[in-house]
């Protein structure tokens, strides 16, 4: 019955969702000690600098540069932090901790903002009620999401943008209008002036860019115009071209040797992080592995259910390839990616796949949903779905008690 009364009132559901992932944020910016969340310290760095300078910090990007804890950030770039920069001036002669838990609500903003994203896209992508607040009070309850939405970070902005040009790549796929084609072309460009991993949503912008160039029905001229939009985002590459002589800032590191025990490492280090980010895991009890376990059955089971939808006849041609193009493409290139990343510059971190959370749990949400209904439990689908999110809020409420008394004797140097 509780249930059925929830889908009947469907926005003042989806309310209650965005109100209480952004009350679980909240909590945890206050909670949360100054300087633990990951990185932290440097994007403050950065932010005070432009603050400060009302310029763009132009230190080389060179191994000895980055190496410094204040200077880490500085290869990423600078939308986040010249946006953050507003909202430091006017409070800087402030405590250090009162600047750090001010610039940590633009973060909780941007985070919440994609609990409704994530709603929006699967609404537009025609799925059920329970996968559009499914995957919303995914987004709300993700642990890992709750730690950087909680403190300084360029990656909630991020992850914002990239739900942005999925939403009007969509329309753009639907409708083919000039307005949607540049719209998702500045979004596109924010991501690139933002953080790189935001690439993942590349591929669907530009199939959505193909057919709107060669399909619209608009002038030429206005398509072409529209089509330049996302060439904003080039000053990215100019910047880096000028600090390190190359247009990606990364320091190559020899490739690993790719074997079973890697392999293991890789998905196992990546699997847990995306429940739980790495600044987390010291808070939860050893029970922690317990979850892991359980969320890897579940998400082996969605994984099923979601081919099944795929390569089943329920969901026709066009609609299959829409998905295809919306879903399953980024989330393969941004596993790509960090798999790339892991090769050749650092080890896994899964804030990197985060640009596609949004779109992974609607897959999760969905596939849960199909593979219930594939072995006849439909009756006990949304209960089942709701069972695995109800973990997830067991999970922050501990996270929440302890991230403060724990992380504060791990907590990162503070940058001189």
């Amino acid at each position: 019955m509780f249930l059925k009364l929830r889908e009947k009132n469907e926005f003042k559901v989806i309310v209650l969702i965005i109100l209480f992932g952004l009350g679980l944020r909240l909590a945890g910016s206050a909670l949360f000690p100054v300087w633990s969340g990951p990185e932290e310290g440097a994007h403050i760095f950065y932010i005070e600098f432009i603050g400060d300078n009302a310029r763009l910090p132009m230190i080389p990007l060179t191994h000895e540069t980055l190496a410094s804890i204040s200077n880490e950030s500085l290869s990423q770039p600078p939308l986040f932090h010249s946006i953050a920069a507003i909202f430091y001036i006017p409070i800087a002669s402030q405590s250090i901790d009162t600047i750090v838990h001010v610039l940590r609500l633009l973060s909780v903003a941007f985070g919440t903002a994609c609990i409704l994203l994530t709603y929006i896209i699967a609404k537009k992508l025609n799925f059920g009620k329970i996968v559009r607040l499914g995957s919303a009070m995914f987004v709300a309850l993700l642990p890992t999401h709750i730690i950087t939405s909680a403190t300084v970070s360029n990656g909630t902005l991020s992850w914002l943008l990239c739900l942005v040009v999925i939403y009007y790549s969509i329309k753009v796929f639907k409708e083919k209008k000039t307005k949607d084609m540049a719209i998702a072309g500045l979004f596109m460009a924010g991501v690139l002036l933002t953080m790189l991993t935001g690439l993942a949503v590349a591929v669907t912008f530009g199939i959505a860019w193909f057919v709107f160039l060669f399909k619209g029905k608009e002038k030429l001229w206005k398509r072409i115009l529209a089509c330049s939009v996302p060439l904003l985002g080039i000053v990215t590459f100019y910047r880096y071209l000028l600090l390190s002589g190359n247009f990606f800032p990364s320091f190559l590191k020899p490739m690993m040797a790719i074997d079973i025990q890697w392999l293991a490492y890789f998905l196992t280090y990546l699997f847990a992080g995306m429940w739980l980010q790495e600044y987390g895991t010291a808070t939860i009890p050893e029970y922690r592995f317990v979850f892991f376990g359980f969320y890897a059955i579940v998400s082996i089971v969605a994984l099923i259910g979601f081919v099944k939808l795929i390569l089943g006849n329920k969901w026709n041609n066009k609609r299959k390839k829409l998905i295809t193009a919306v879903l399953i493409l980024p989330i393969l290139l941004n596993l790509a990616g960090v798999a790339y990343i892991n090769f050749f510059v650092v080890g896994p971190d899964a804030r990197w796949m985060f640009g596609t959370v949004g779109l992974i749990a609607i897959l999760f949400i969905a596939g849960l949903l199909s593979f219930m209904k594939t072995i006849r439990q439909e009756k006990w689908a949304k209960t089942f779905v709701w069972i695995v999110l109800s973990s997830m809020l067991l999970f922050d409420i501990v996270l929440l008690i302890n991230y403060n008394p724990i992380l504060v004797n791990i907590i990162w140097n503070v940058p001189i």
